[in-house]
């Protein structure tokens, strides 16, 4: 069973917002999008790119730089031209205002 690592405050993430969070030595983007928490890779796979700073458009992020988008609750390409998705983590919400786990 996966060990549960508390990477954000509930109230740091507002809500429409990116955060970058390193777990491990492996970096990822968490997202709150309406109250619904979202884990994915930090980086864009086409040429790199920050996806903790993209923007929310619904359940997508879209990259930085490029018109590229991911679906952030499959990791899946939405908007090309990317050729393959990110990997995506479950978060676990314990408590209120406690952490965000993964």
């Amino acid at each position: 069973m996966a060990t549960l690592v508390t990477v954000a405050k509930v109230h740091e993430l507002a809500s429409e917002q990116g955060k970058l969070v390193e777990i491990n030595q492996k970096r990822m983007a968490r997202f709150n999008v309406g109250g619904h928490y979202y884990a994915i890779d930090a980086m864009c796979p086409d040429r790199g790119g920050p996806l903790s700073k993209g923007g929310i458009e619904g359940t997508t992020v879209v990259r930085p730089w490029y018109d590229i988008s991911f679906d952030l609750e499959t990791g899946a390409v939405t908007r090309c031209p990317a050729e393959t998705g990110v990997a995506t983590d479950e978060v676990h919400l314990e408590g209120e205002d406690s952490g965000i786990a993964v």
